[in-house]
């Protein structure tokens, strides 16, 4: 991880914000950029636009992370959000820990995905290996995953797939779909036809506070 005094900021990226009030911000990442810095030399990751556009954040927050509630891969476009005071930020991890935020993504396949609530058994990165492994029955150190096949539409690229993320673990859609025999499209490391870029996208972000508030917003990034 970078040091402290290196992340810095920078205003001259194509993030978009979707929504903003006075407990979060709704951000819009495109492909190709980083979630946060992962070294001293990176000046192009949403953590960098937050310095330069929420520099109250750090009176809270973690320089390296600047009040973000979840982080999309490299590769990976969509929502992002980020809570701009203590309270706020609290109050969503609570809910993101018992899974009550609705996270939805939108991916491209090949081949047609079974509709269904499909549960699954994951280890982390096997001796430097970059993938992670899914398993239909639990084993020693696996963790339990559920990734809800929503809905899909055939399309002339391939099928377009809408995915209720239930639980959070690393590569976790990409790794799941190439479990199920239907990888996405651009993702090499899982299997998946050579294409533009990886085609995930987190669309959707939706939880309700205790108060009763209610969050809801789309990415405005066109897919696919």
């Amino acid at each position: 991880m970078p040091s402290l005094n290196f992340v810095k900021p920078n205003n001259h990226l194509p993030f978009k914000i979707i929504y903003q009030d006075h407990d979060y911000l709704f951000i819009d990442k495109p492909h190709g950029f980083h979630s946060i810095a992962l070294n001293e030399k990176d000046e192009t990751t949403v953590v960098n636009w937050l310095h330069a556009k929420i520099p109250q954040n750090l009176s809270w927050a973690s320089p390296l992370e600047m009040g973000l509630l979840n982080r999309l891969d490299f590769e990976t476009s969509g929502l992002l959000l980020c809570a701009l005071s203590p309270q706020a930020y609290q109050l969503a991890r609570d809910l993101f820990k018992k899974r009550l935020v609705q996270k939805e993504y939108l991916c491209l396949t090949e081949k047609s995905p079974p509709l269904d609530l499909h549960r699954a058994y994951a280890v982390g990165r096997y001796r430097g290996s970059k993938k992670v492994s899914f398993f239909s029955k639990e084993k020693r150190n696996t963790k339990e995953v559920l990734t809800e096949i929503i809905d899909f539409q055939k399309t002339q690229e391939g099928f377009l797939v809408a995915i209720r993320l239930i639980t959070g673990f690393r590569h976790q859609i990409r790794a799941h779909l190439s479990f199920l025999g239907c990888p996405i499209k651009g993702d090499g490391l899982y299997g998946g036809a050579p294409y533009k870029r990886l085609m995930l996208q987190s669309q959707k972000l939706a939880f309700q506070l205790p108060s009763s508030r209610l969050y809801s917003h789309e990415s405005g990034l066109i897919f696919p």
